[in-house]
């Protein structure tokens, strides 16, 4: 088994919903993995505040792995340039040429009346319409993938979108100003208009089209229950894989953090969780008494304790510096009953066996804590950062007095930090 087939293994067992927590944006791609089961992916969900974030990543994943990229890619051009049309027939005035089936009785009639002039008849004249129930079906379904895209750029950004959203919705862009599905408006009763769509045999991309557009539907059901259920159908086996082997690793760490927590120190499920998406403060809260645990992923360590770090301070009173806030992969800190943290241990993760980069790493985590000693959060005698490796450095743990370097499969040794940082 390659590294990160052990790695996914472990964020997709079916017993945590944990491979949620990977970061909402271009660096992952939509991957199904074995079903989470199904109390514990509702147990997740139910601990994060804001509905919000679990529409958003709903969102994402269904548009992630829902099929809708490969139809607007492979066939809704082809759809369009040969849109189902209809003749319908009504009464016009036409002339001095005819044109359609002259209603001579009327004309003769609005002429005596002095109603139509010498020149002009009433005909029946038949149109090529576009305004058909599959076709506003369709227009709806065009609509509603810009309009989920539109909403995933106004929470995450733009430049958030995954290559394949990118190229997905120039392509819907484009669909929308087609000469023909300009003249179609989007079906304002969906349900109805599929009811009443009809599928000429060989057209199979319109059924793909319905079928789409039905995936979509029951994840906007108006019943609050039920579109519940359909997130947590969508969420049991679709996820947001890193792409990169580096992402997946600090993932993976993350959820065994969390895991070691709730397990290993006993602190049970945490009370509130939240998804790696812009804004976040914690991605996940514990209750230790009277006390909390909370873990962070890639912020930064001075905005967490509202304090600036040396090398802020440095670069911001020297003219002609700036700087930005520096950020370890994951911070867990302790709070007491003030919400006032007065604890941290830093942990830095990275993909590499490689000696040199080790050392370099290493050398990191010491620059970490000179910089950000003034916070106090730094306990005297014990271990305040951590180097996860993932890579043979020995049996046991490298260790400094307030640094150690571990692997990622030294789970009994990371167990040990923690409880004496957060349980003693």
């Amino acid at each position: 088994m390659t590294d990160r087939e052990t790695w996914s293994e472990f964020i997709c067992s079916p017993m945590r919903a944990g491979r949620h927590l990977a970061s909402i944006g271009r660096n992952a791609v939509g991957a199904m993995a074995d079903a989470v089961d199904q109390a514990s992916l509702q147990d997740f969900l139910s601990r994060i505040d804001d509905e919000r974030a679990i529409e958003l990543l709903a969102q994402f994943v269904d548009l992630s792995v829902g099929g809708y990229a490969a139809f607007v890619a492979e066939k809704l051009h082809g759809l369009l340039d040969a849109l189902s049309n209809e003749k319908r027939a009504g009464f016009e005035t036409v002339g001095p040429g005819l044109r359609g089936q002259v209603q001579w009785d009327r004309t003769l009639v609005a002429r005596r009346a002095g109603a139509l002039p010498a020149g002009r008849y009433y005909s029946r004249v038949a149109h090529r319409t576009f305004d058909m129930p599959i076709n506003r079906v369709l227009a709806w379904l065009i609509h509603d993938l810009s309009a989920g895209l539109r909403s995933i750029k106004t929470q995450v950004g733009s430049q958030r979108l995954t290559p394949v959203m990118e190229r997905m919705d120039a392509q819907l862009q484009e669909a929308l100003g087609h000469h023909w599905l300009a003249d179609v408006e989007p079906s304002g009763n969906v349900q109805a208009d599929l009811a009443l769509s009809r599928i000429d045999v060989g057209r199979g991309a319109y059924r793909d089209a319905l079928a789409l557009t039905r995936r979509r539907l029951r994840l906007q059901e108006r019943d609050d229950e039920r579109r519940w259920q359909e997130i947590v159908s969508l969420l049991a086996v679709g996820w947001l894989e890193p792409l990169n082997d580096d992402d997946l690793y600090e993932l993976y760490a993350l959820v065994l953090v969390l895991d070691i927590l709730e397990e290993d120190l006993g602190l049970g499920a945490p009370v509130k969780i939240d998804l790696v998406r812009p804004g976040r403060r914690e991605i996940a809260v514990f209750e230790a008494g009277d006390r909390t645990v909370s873990v962070f992923f890639d912020q930064s360590f001075s905005g967490i304790v509202g304090r600036p770090a040396r090398y802020e301070t440095t670069t911001a009173s020297t003219p002609g510096l700036s700087s930005y806030p520096r950020r370890p992969d994951i911070i867990i800190a302790g709070a007491d009953q003030t919400g006032r943290i007065d604890r941290t241990i830093l942990l830095e993760v990275k993909n590499t066996s490689d000696p040199t980069y080790v050392a370099e790493s290493i050398y990191r985590g010491f620059g970490y804590l000179h910089d950000f000693q003034d916070a106090g959060t730094f306990a005297a005698d014990q271990v305040n950062c951590i180097l996860l490796v993932n890579g043979v450095i020995g049996t046991l743990p490298a260790q400094h007095r307030d640094l150690t370097v571990i692997t990622s499969d030294m789970r009994e040794h990371l167990a040990k930090v923690l409880d004496v940082g957060f349980n003693s």
